[in-house]
């Protein structure tokens, strides 16, 4: 049985899930690096976007508020981060680790079944999407609709309701996968396009909180992949490694952010 290694980090910030979860990417390059699973909280409210999203396409900046706001390294859209919700980073070498699945869709696929174990275990009936729908193009319009008003390919669906969401970015041989799986009903942020008003307020959903089911999801992702584990914390090294990457995440919710320089991602 192969091992995986395990991180569970406690809550941190915006900048610093970025640059960690980036870190695991540019590792797991090394053919020698074994898959890590991180399994971490937000320390405050935050917004991520996806990485080829423009900040004044994918929120609203007049309702930002002082919500934090950083790029994440990997796609998708607009996504509020809070204490509701279990949020994972899963990176590895595909070329040499193939329980990962050696394709794109097949990475996807295992994952979201993962994911699906791990609702199911609690009670509730799921779906997956098979594929991605019409919503989830922008099309045209200036202003694109937030991560949970599009449901897209391995996304999980409950009582027609999006709660969980991921995204892949692939570098060479290696991927880093980021999810979330939702414990609360997601809260509806102002800067952020909900799409349809008042649907998860029709959904009866409650979970318990993540410290309670953490157990749960490091178990099906290791029955999942038929994995092992060999939990690791940072070490020394790599946290110093991880703070100088911060500045590339930094809060883009801020005064000395200039929009103008952004660039398209």
């Amino acid at each position: 049985m192969k091992v995986w290694r395990l991180i569970i980090d406690g809550a941190g910030s915006a900048s610093f899930n970025m640059a960690a979860d980036t870190f695991l990417l540019e590792n797991a390059e090394n053919p020698q690096t074994e898959p890590v699973l991180r399994l971490y909280g937000w320390d405050k409210p935050s917004i991520t976007i996806g990485y080829h999203q423009r900040l004044d396409r994918a929120i609203r900046l007049e309702a930002l508020g002082d919500t934090p706001v950083v790029r994440r390294p990997t796609g998708g859209r607009a996504l509020l981060h809070d204490s509701g919700e279990i949020t994972y980073a899963l990176a590895g070498n595909y070329h040499v680790n193939n329980e990962l699945g050696e394709t794109l869709q097949g990475s996807c696929q295992n994952i979201a079944e993962a994911v699906a174990f791990f609702y199911q275990r609690l009670g509730w009936t799921v779906d997956i999407c098979p594929k991605d729908t019409p919503v989830a193009l922008s099309g045209g319009s200036r202003e694109q609709k937030g991560c949970l008003a599009t449901v897209s390919r391995h996304e999980i669906t409950i009582n027609g309701c999006k709660m969980a969401a991921g995204a892949q970015r692939r570098y060479g041989p290696s991927f880093l996968h980021h999810g979330i799986m939702r414990l609360r009903l997601p809260v509806m942020h102002p800067a952020i396009n909900h799409g349809e008003p008042g649907r998860y307020q029709r959904a009866a959903f409650l979970l318990p909180p993540p410290t309670e089911v953490l157990p749960f999801v490091i178990d099906v992702f290791a029955r999942r992949f038929a994995v092992g584990w060999r939990k690791r914390p940072w070490t020394g090294t790599e946290l110093e490694a991880i703070g100088e990457r911060i500045e590339d995440f930094a809060d883009m919710n801020r005064s000395n952010f200039v929009l103008n320089n952004e660039g398209d991602k």
